[in-house]
């Protein structure tokens, strides 16, 4: 058992140093693999004892660089489409490995990403139909039931108007990115 920590340990020492030019590292070691060959025979008194263990290891190594366009894209195709991607943290991506098959070469590596999103500039949130006509207290209530708007600010103009306009081409909304 004692050799078994040390072939696991020396492992991944050596996975470590070959593989340091890579920022994402992910292996399998296959414990039930190893493979352990002794010199000498049972009763048989000896000085030294020389044990030789093998095990299989799967490796799997990248640059978060080169796959960092991949995991944006991902991101962005989950965005609904009234929305658009604003801010995206590439240093808090989580990559863990799902799958490998060493047989085929390949495997499978799961990215886990935050963005912010916020309202296209032409997104259609607001009916500008369901306006016609109220006043501002009642499009404050309106546009306060809205869970998509964080917040908003309504101007008349000119100034001494207090009701929206009966003609729906008089009515102006402008939507701008969140913060």
């Amino acid at each position: 058992a004692d050799l078994k920590q040390v072939i696991i340990a020396r492992a991944e020492n050596e996975i470590e140093a070959a593989y340091a030019d890579y920022d994402q590292r992910f292996y399998e070691i296959d414990e039930n693999s190893i493979n352990t060959m002794v010199e000498g025979k049972v009763g048989e008194e000896r000085d030294e004892i020389i044990v030789i263990m093998k095990t299989a290891v799967a490796i799997v190594a990248f640059k978060s660089e080169d796959v960092l366009d991949n995991v944006r894209a991902k991101l962005a195709e989950a965005v609904p489409d009234d929305k658009e991607l604003t801010e995206f943290d590439n240093k808090n991506i989580v990559y863990t490995l799902s799958s490998s098959n060493a047989d085929q070469g390949t495997a499978a590596v799961n990215a886990a990403a935050e963005g912010n999103m916020t309202l296209k500039a032409d997104a259609g949130l607001v009916d500008k139909n369901i306006l016609v006509g109220l006043t501002k207290q009642q499009l404050n209530d309106y546009l306060s039931g809205l869970p998509e708007i964080a917040g908003f600010d309504v101007k008349f103009s000119p100034s001494f108007i207090n009701k929206v306009p009966n003609l729906v081409d008089r009515i102006e909304v402008e939507i701008s990115p969140g913060k």
